[in-house]
């Protein structure tokens, strides 16, 4: 019987997922991947990118995210998955090109 002896596999981290943009569609984004369960092995969230982020702050998004106001700064941070959502596709462009 193969499936008895075989390693289980082996623990990896969840993907650190950013957000770039917390409208409608980014915080639903974020919200998802704070409140469901069967998500935290795979996906965390880490990083929100928005203008303005003291208009944007909620209390159903946990202390240990880091909120950005630039988008340049969260480029410097550590996470493996930048999920964009800002309106328009102009900014979104310049940033892809300059990556």
């Amino acid at each position: 019987m193969i499936g008895e002896y075989a390693a289980a596999p082996a623990r990896v981290r969840p993907l650190r997922v950013a957000v770039a943009g917390f409208g409608v569609v980014g915080s639903s984004v974020a919200k998802i991947l704070c409140e469901r369960e069967e998500l935290r092995d795979a996906l965390l969230l880490t990083h929100v990118f928005n203008r303005h982020v003291s208009r944007k702050r909620v209390a159903w998004v946990p202390e240990s995210i880091t909120w950005r106001e630039s988008i340049h700064d969260v480029f410097g941070e550590h996470f493996d998955v930048l999920v964009e959502v800002v309106g328009g596709v102009e900014d979104a462009y310049a940033w892809v090109s300059a990556a």
